[in-house]
């Protein structure tokens, strides 16, 4: 059996297993992004309080593990308890608050009325104190208000554009690094916010919840590093130490296990003992943010160095400044916040996680715009997906629905005594209007698709228009050029070579600058014979071209699909050689029909100008023996 036929069994088996992993990494994290937005609306709506920090965001000091009081409300609980701006709760109902909480179970389980004790810390008193208040009804307040509300749910989807943006991108690119890397880094960014209260995440769903935040956000410096020293090329930096990348990666594991119940990774657990907790902390976040800045020095540096090649450099500029807008200014106030006790306030911070969430649209619009990871499509092709195939199904079964309900709802209030008969009418006018929706939204997609991709229709009236047009060809570079001109318009491919028989059993090139071993190809090489045997478009992948030794010889002409133009006889008489996509889209079921057509056209068409050339041979021949008779019998 020939070699490619080998790999054309083994290739096929990879991308099923890397789309079930990545959808596997994809439920896994889309899961844990429900939660934490779930989580954060929870917390973010309090049912009880004390009257203090109305004002202010509760700020948690993980290096006293304690929550600062900012203001105490007169006449509130939390006065009438004794507590005072400037005191430090360490503890609620006897529990030390020692993971990053702005409140705990007594403020989740609280109802008015009831009881709570504060260990406080206090300036000036020698032991902690022990203070006793009783819970309240949450009252509207600043804190509610509609700009600060509409802030909290802005910010409470966090994850959403980094979830979206990296899987998108790896399930466009399911066999690149790259895309991998991005995924697992912008995982990680989305795991980087803590749960403000944790027992706001259901018990059941707890562990799992701690357990990828621990893995992620512990990993989040060491894969920042490891992205950039590769991407778009390995960096200068990674070129001179390739294992520091990997000892990152080997720090970042160490602070994941510890923090696998709490949600909390760090080397506190693991050194606080032996340096104190303030030296573990210090070391954790100064490894942490060297990893960060290697990151950005292996981006710098593919981005302005002359040995970098011209095209990588002008890739890592547009991703550089995207990172330094994004990423950089809130780097830099955890930095303060770590080093030096800064306290941003509610709207600083706010601002700074709605600009680190629009890091990941940068990237995608560097993608889309300048063709980082060859992904010119990814925006377009969601877009098309969402917006035009399913957007006016989804919007007819939002109305249906909306309309169903008012009408149960209407119905139900005319005919109080026997409500349930208002469901026949109801639902069988909203199964006729889904019907209807369903039947105009089929027509509607159609107009839409005429009025903004045309490309899928001009495709299939191009090639049409080319059968036709095979016809009027005079000669076989005429014929070669009309199949480039118009293949290239249809389907826009990165390289294109046209091969005609030539005689003696090869084939040349007529149009396409090629090197000059592959000017012509002999008809009875492997993968020739094949392609005739095939006797229609053969779809390659990559690993094709480059694994199998019958078809290195095509190497260099990167194709991914080889349409045989065959004889009469079934003999091969030509060939196309379409590379990739400028879109990157794979040549479809649809397209690879066309092409059959339209090369089987072509060799009637070709087998018509040979016999033509024949025909006008034999009658110049003709010609040229009746003239020399004449001259012969004139003398």
């Amino acid at each position: 059996m020939p070699r490619y036929k080998i790999m054309r069994k083994r290739v096929p088996l990879r991308k099923p297993f890397l789309a079930t992993v990545a959808t596997l990494l994809a439920v896994i994290a889309i899961a844990y992004g429900s939660l934490w937005m779930y989580a954060v609306r929870q917390t973010s709506r309090p049912a009880v309080e004390l009257g203090f920090n109305s004002q202010h965001t509760p700020q948690y000091d993980q290096t006293t593990h304690s929550q600062s009081v900012e203001d105490v409300v007169p006449g509130s609980p939390a006065e009438r308890a004794g507590l005072r701006v400037g005191d430090r709760i360490i503890g609620v109902n006897g529990r030390a608050l020692d993971t990053d909480l702005a409140s705990n179970e007594a403020y989740v389980h609280g109802r008015p009325g009831d009881a709570v004790e504060f260990t406080v810390e206090r300036a000036g008193q020698p032991a902690p104190l022990t203070l006793h208040g009783v819970f309240r009804a949450a009252t509207a307040g600043e804190s509610d208000s509609i700009a600060r509300s509409s802030a909290l749910q802005i910010t409470g989807s966090f994850p959403i554009p980094f979830l979206l943006v990296g899987f998108a991108v790896l399930f466009l690119r399911l066999e690149e690094p790259h895309a991998w890397l991005l995924a697992l880094l912008f995982c990680a960014f989305a795991a980087a916010p803590g749960f403000l209260n944790p027992l706001a995440v259901p018990p059941a769903l707890r562990t799992f919840a701690f357990a990828f935040r621990a893995v992620f956000y512990g990993l989040l410096p060491p894969l920042f590093y490891l992205f950039f020293a590769v991407f778009p090329l390995q960096s200068p930096l990674d070129r001179r130490l390739p294992w520091l990348k990997w000892v990152g990666l080997l720090f970042g594991a160490c602070t994941v296990f510890p923090g696998l119940r709490t949600g909390d990774p760090g080397l506190r657990a693991v050194i606080g003992q032996l340096v104190g907790s303030r030296n573990a902390d210090l070391i954790d976040a100064g490894l942490n943010y060297d990893l960060i800045a290697l990151g950005i020095i292996s981006l710098a540096q593919n981005s302005f160095m002359s040995a970098v090649p011209r095209e990588a450099r002008r890739k890592s500029r547009v991703i550089l400044w995207g990172t330094v807008v994004g990423v950089m200014p809130i780097v830099l106030e955890r930095m303060a916040m770590d080093f030096a006790g800064y306290r941003p306030s509610f709207w600083v911070d706010t601002v700074l996680v709605l600009v680190v969430s629009l890091y990941p649209l940068s990237f995608a619009y560097a993608a889309v715009k300048h063709r980082v990871l060859e992904i010119p499509v990814l925006l377009k092709r969601s877009a098309r997906f969402l917006l035009v195939q399913w957007g006016v199904h989804i919007l007819g079964v939002i109305a249906t629905t909306a309309i169903v309900l008012f009408l149960a709802r209407t119905f139900s209030k005319q005919i109080s005594t026997h409500p349930e008969i208002s469901v026949f009418p109801v639902f069988g006018l909203g199964a006729f209007m889904l019907w209807l929706g369903i039947v105009g939204g089929g027509r509607v997609n159609k107009r839409l698709d005429r009025a903004f991709f045309r490309s899928a229709y001009d495709v299939r009236l191009i090639l049409e228009n080319l059968a036709e047009q095979t016809r009027t060809a005079s000669d076989g570079r005429q014929l070669a050029m009309l199949l480039e001109r118009q293949v290239r318009q249809a389907l826009h491919p990165k390289t294109l070579a046209c091969y005609l028989e030539s005689g003696n059993g090869r084939l040349a090139v007529i149009s396409g600058a090629l090197p000059t071993t592959l000017e012509t190809l002999a008809t009875n090489t492997p993968v020739l014979v094949e392609l005739a045997r095939r006797g229609k478009p053969w779809e390659l992948s990559p690993s094709d071209s480059n694994g199998a030794e019958e078809l290195r010889t095509l190497a260099p002409l990167a194709p991914e699909c080889l349409v045989p133009i065959l004889g009469r006889e079934n003999n091969l008489i030509g060939m196309l050689v379409l590379g990739q996509r400028l879109s990157e889209e794979p040549y479809s079921g649809e397209d690879k029909r066309l092409l059959a057509s339209v090369a089987a056209q072509a060799g009637i068409a070709l087998e018509n100008i040979r016999l033509a050339e024949n025909m006008a041979e034999r009658i110049e021949a003709d010609r040229r023996i009746t003239q020399e008779m004449e001259i012969a019998a004139r003398r």
